[in-house]
């Protein structure tokens, strides 16, 4: 049985996109095993679903102090340099952590989850021949938050360097393929989309944990609760949005930042109609926000990787059946155009979101969710992880 060693910068326990593909590898017969970061209170080592999952403790504050001169003692400045300076350790910190275990695994295959994974993968493929699968989840260049210049500099010579030695390349989405193909020229590319497994989630519905009945209306959100996703924007508008309608946040969340939001509520008035909930395995997104009326993803886009985001919200909400009200950018356009429940505003004019949301609500009678599932639904994992065995074919 062929061995694939999984690479990810994270403790793998909330990674829906690495989760659903490893397990699509295990269930295409391979043996695999995910090196990811030790943190507290997760499993330094478990199987699941098939996976075997190998947790590392990355310390790479003490890393990044080994290269600050020893004779800079004042606090403020030498905290200013470790920050600045771990945006360019990472890679070298992060390979030497996990180098030896993956070397211990002998892999036949590395599948490296992001840029900073890449160094690792291409130097165990260097040492035993392993073939390098390089999973592009964003456009490392322009993420959000937007990078400085010098460190957009060096992220494109790490790209350069380590992209070349990949056999193969994945990424989430065809806009995305297109900018990645002048990269990484005469590579493959192959997009698999971040869609979701739908499973039945067997705990309290949406409005039964929000204590809600039929006559309050649910504006969704699903996803990290973090910067630039347009949720202020919703929160700024709410006033303007008829009473019955909350407006509820399914998912993970930045702490400063939600503390930002709920001050932003209470400043608008609207803090008795905005709600955020914990988020539920992965799998039971769909079936938990089935309840939901409408749905919303106002992504600002700050970076090129968000102006050409796909995200998995998106499908999430389609494939419960919901109409979606989204920035009008190109690849959630051309996904929600095919399914048809698009409701379009630009980033530039965010205020037009409480016109979309009353016009919508009033006119949920004419909202035939059963289609919007329908179209949607083509694109569920269980279709989308076909192409997994494409990839490994191809190496």
């Amino acid at each position: 049985m062929k061995k694939i060693a999984v690479l990810v910068s994270n403790p793998c326990i909330i990674d829906a996109r690495v989760i659903r593909i490893s397990e699509a590898e295990v269930n295409l017969g391979y043996e695999v095993k995910v090196f990811a970061i030790l943190k507290e209170n997760t499993k330094e080592e478990e199987q699941k679903n098939g996976v075997f999952y190998k947790r590392i403790k990355w310390n790479l504050s003490e890393d990044v102090r080994k290269v600050i001169p020893k004779f800079i003692k004042i606090k403020k400045l030498k905290g200013f340099l470790v920050k600045r300076a771990a945006k360019f350790v990472k890679y070298d910190s992060f390979k030497n952590t996990f180098e030896e275990e993956i070397l211990k695994y002998n892999p036949d295959i590395i599948h490296a989850h992001d840029l900073i994974t890449l160094p690792l993968g291409s130097t165990i493929k260097d040492k035993i021949g392993a073939k390098l699968i390089y999973d592009a989840h964003e456009l490392e260049v322009y993420r959000n938050p937007p990078l400085p210049w010098y460190e957009k500099i060096w992220v494109k010579y790490i790209e350069k360097k380590y992209g070349k030695k990949a056999d193969v390349v994945i990424t989430v989405n065809e806009s995305i393929k297109l900018i990645l193909q002048n990269v990484f020229k005469n590579k493959k590319i192959y997009v698999i989309r971040n869609t979701p497994v739908i499973e039945k989630y067997q705990g309290p519905s949406l409005r039964k944990k929000l204590g809600f009945d039929e006559n309050k209306k649910i504006l969704l959100y699903v996803g990290k609760v973090s910067t630039n996703r347009g949720i202020d924007w919703v929160i700024k508008e709410l006033d303007k949005i008829n009473e019955n309608i909350h407006f509820v946040c399914v998912g993970h969340r930045d702490e400063k930042y939600l503390e930002k939001l709920k001050n932003l509520a209470k400043k608008y008035k609207v803090q008795n109609r905005v709600h955020f909930l914990e988020p539920v395995a992965h799998q039971h997104v769909v079936d938990f926000i089935k309840d939901a009326d409408v749905g919303i993803c106002a992504i600002n886009p700050v970076s090129k990787s968000y102006f050409y985001s796909l995200p998995n919200k998106v499908f999430e909400m389609s494939m419960a059946g919901l109409p979606v009200i989204a920035t009008d950018l190109p690849e959630i356009k051309k996904f929600l155009d095919e399914v048809g429940n698009g409701y379009y505003f630009s980033y530039k004019n965010p205020e037009k979101i409480h016109i979309l949301v009353n016009e919508i609500m009033k006119n949920l009678d004419q909202i035939n969710k059963k289609e919007i599932m329908k179209k949607s639904r083509k694109y569920a994992w269980e279709n989308e992880s076909k192409k997994i065995k494409k990839v490994l074919d191809e190496l």
